[in-house]
């Protein structure tokens, strides 16, 4: 437990929080800076340092009366709630007997709390489903918000703290949910993914174990609650947060689960990654998305002493460890992989991740792609994002939605079939949509909605005999009043260029392809414009990787793409900003593929 005694300093702050809070309203950007600047003259003032806290180890400073009322309340509300009667010993042992949610926390009286502001009628309402029951409990805290700024100056470390600032992280919100909840003998959980496989930093949540089935949902109200099992099966994407990709999803319990190289005495602590010095977890990687195991053939030396290796994804700050594995015989078998990401094995010294062979892409049909750099055959990388772009971002995607794709016998699309209406919802990059069934004609376009148009990339696939996708090509044909030499943009080849019309005049424009003959056409591919990525000011410098990362070159931003010469194919590679006066490195980067002439974003 950390010594609260010592975070009475830091209480008048809170209370200007709380106050400005209510001056700011909805404006979280004004927030955010009141906070900072009173901070700041706060702490000028006091000195306070939050690092300063001592910790206790509980068996030396906890009460036994506590833990017998506290015990009292647990078995009382798993055998008194309807919604509680499928939950099992073990599983009110894990995750509703226990006295602690996080460590570090303080000891509370937490349930008491809890249970005496629940509103009247809730428990005996047993006509809701699992999941109503949960919302009806935690919509006391819908007003509570997502922020970066307060955890970073004051501890959240205890429920009236939190109750009073209500802004903090997904992790410190998982922990407040468990409580509200098992004190009404509900078992609730943290699933938490280590690194997301393709975007920064980590991610917990919660988790409601009913029925031997269990329900997941983010910690922050929101009103479509419960479709982390929807987002996260590494297949499907969101139409405003774009792709989730978890290569695994561990559960914090409060029984210890001892596994891997901290059992092994030959394995020096130090050489253990901190994820896997926590014992307080369980793999629950299969409760929501279809893994596999991966067997690496170790390619670089093993240094001394080392008898396990990593299976690292690329993060924030470099790669992050997500998997172990036990090297035999120069191999080593990693568990329960999830599928459509990057990873690097590694040896794992002194703090130091060493690389034991080359990257692989974990293909979604479970092929191994290996990423060994051709350094006889280069090719030309044309970038035109230095990071990927999410539906959230920009109004590309709004640009094209609704355009209607037609096919017809004539270059006039006399009496034209209607094949395809694109969505709303799609991603930055090439969307393939397969047809219904095949469609054969000579002539296929797109139509754009009134006063819209800008595509990047317009393509026609068939299959072949072994039912793979092949490109069409064919010649290019459209309006009367466009560009040829714009138009082409779009059947290029190249993700990064694209067809842009200046529409002024309310005008519905199309572009599309003669293939020559009648064609068969199984699938489309198209391309949203993406918001211009290379600014002036700064310099982009690519990356691939071979054992460590070796620069291509640096170009300044200036214009819509960047151009790269001489890249090695098969490569990983990845593109730096670095700010040119005061110079300064930007930290968000990402990896990427350059595949058919498109950036593919890892």
């Amino acid at each position: 437990s950390n010594d609260t005694s010592n975070l009475t300093a830091y209480r008048p702050f809170i209370n200007q929080v709380c106050s400005l809070k209510i001056v700011c309203g909805t404006d979280k950007e004004l927030f955010r800076k009141k906070i900072n600047d009173a901070w700041t003259e706060y702490n000028n003032k006091n000195q306070f340092n939050i690092s300063s806290s001592d910790y206790y180890f509980d068996y030396n400073i906890i009460d036994g009366n506590y833990l017998i009322n506290d015990i009292e309340l647990a078995y009382h509300t798993w055998k008194t709630n309807p919604y509680s009667s499928d939950v099992n010993f073990n599983d009110f042992c894990e995750y509703i007997l226990p006295y602690k949610r996080a460590k570090g926390l303080p000891i509370e009286n937490w349930r008491e709390h809890f249970s005496s502001i629940t509103p009247k009628g809730i428990l005996s309402n047993d006509s809701l489903s699992i999941k109503a029951y949960c919302d009806s409990l935690l919509f006391l805290y819908k007003d509570f918000n997502l922020d970066y700024i307060i955890p970073k100056k004051i501890p959240i470390l205890k429920v009236e703290d939190f109750e009073s600032t209500k802004n903090g992280l997904c992790s410190q919100k998982a922990w407040l949910n468990n409580m509200l909840l098992a004190s009404h003998g509900i078992a609730c959980a943290t699933d938490f993914v280590p690194a997301w496989g393709n975007r920064a930093e980590r991610h917990s949540w919660n988790v409601v174990l009913h029925n031997d089935t269990s329900f997941a949902y983010d910690p922050f109200w929101e009103e479509e609650r419960w479709k982390n099992k929807y987002l996260y099966n590494n297949l499907t994407y969101d139409g405003y947060w774009g792709e989730f990709r978890l290569p695994k999803v561990y559960r914090y319990t409060y029984s210890a689960h001892i596994e891997g190289p901290i059992t092994d005495n030959r394995v020096e602590l130090s050489n253990v990654p901190g994820v896997f010095k926590d014992v307080h977890k369980i793999d629950v990687s299969h409760e929501y998305f279809s893994s596999q195991d991966v067997e690496i053939n170790i390619t670089n030396k093993i240094p001394d002493d080392t008898y396990y290796c990593y299976l690292c994804v690329f993060g924030l700050w470099g790669w992050r460890p997500v998997q172990w594995g036990e090297i035999k015989n120069n191999k080593v078998v990693f568990k329960q992989m999830g599928k459509d990401i990057i990873y690097l094995p590694c040896f794992y010294k002194s703090d130091e991740y060493i690389p034991a062979a080359n990257p692989i892409l974990l293909k979604t049909d479970g092929s191994v792609l290996k990423l060994e750099p051709d350094l006889e055959n280069t090719e030309q990388v044309v970038a035109n994002k230095f990071r990927p772009q999410y539906p959230f971002v920009g109004d590309g995607i709004k640009k094209i939605s609704g355009s209607k794709i037609e096919a017809a016998d004539n270059l006039k699309f006399d009496l034209p079939e209607h094949i395809y209406t694109l969505p709303d919802t799609m991603l930055y990059g090439i969307n393939i949509h397969y047809l219904d069934h095949p469609v054969n004609e000579r002539f296929m376009r797109i139509v754009f909605p009134p006063n819209s148009g800008e595509l990047l990339e317009l393509q026609f696939y068939t299959k072949n005999k072994k039912g793979d996708l092949v490109k069409v090509s064919g010649n290019v044909c459209c309006s009367d009043s466009l560009s040829m030499q714009n138009v082409s943009k779009a059947f290029d080849s190249v993700n990064a260029t694209g067809f842009v019309y200046d529409v002024n005049k309310g005008e519905q424009k199309w572009i599309g392809l003669d293939f020559g003959q009648k064609t068969e056409i199984d699938a489309i591919g198209f391309s949203p414009g993406v918001n211009p990525s290379f600014i002036s000011g700064y310099e982009y410098e690519l990356f691939y990787w071979n054992d460590g990362w070796v620069s291509v070159g640096a170009k300044l931003g200036e214009g819509e793409i960047l151009t790269y010469e001489n890249v090695p194919e098969n490569a990983l590679l990845m593109l730096t900003k670095t700010r040119l006066n005061p110079r300064k490195l930007i930290k968000k980067h990402r990896v990427f593929l350059y595949q058919n002439g498109e950036q593919v974003w890892f």
